[in-house]
């Protein structure tokens, strides 16, 4: 978990998987865990403007409680301007446009119990997309 509190006035929330833009803004996936701005836990995606420290977009559920996951997970920026969410403590992957619409989800139908840890999950760690361009040059490696 990356401590964003090095950026001026950012002792709002801690968040991992932050991913920088073509333009200089990072997306951030916030867990929602160590937020001081809000009372309830829920996640978010931002993307923001280190230069201001500005959150210049936002993505959260219209429920709060029906978007959490206090670790893993991460978002990724496509290519079409929309954004690849990975939910990883539920397993859920999805695609949301800039507006905020749910575009498609997935959600990993293979649970498994974990050693050490109580019941069975479905956890997904992290999740991108890939171009075909991408593919090609990686298996040219």
């Amino acid at each position: 978990m990356k401590d964003l509190d090095r950026f001026e006035g950012w002792s709002r929330f801690k968040a991992g998987a932050a991913r920088p833009l073509p333009n200089g803004n990072l997306t951030i996936f916030d867990n929602g865990t160590h937020r001081r701005d809000h009372p309830a836990t829920y996640s978010r995606v931002i993307e923001v403007d280190p230069r201001t420290s500005a959150i210049v977009w936002e993505y959260h559920d219209q429920s709060l409680f029906d978007f959490f996951s206090p670790y893993i997970s991460g978002a990724q920026r496509l290519a079409n301007g929309n954004t690849l969410i990975c939910e990883g403590c539920h397993g859920r992957i999805f695609e949301v446009t800039a507006d905020g619409q749910v575009v498609w989800e997935y959600v990993n139908p293979y649970f498994h119990v974990e050693s050490g840890r109580p019941g069975i999950n479905n956890w997904v760690f992290r999740a991108f997309r890939y171009t075909p361009e991408e593919i090609e040059r990686a298996r040219k490696a």
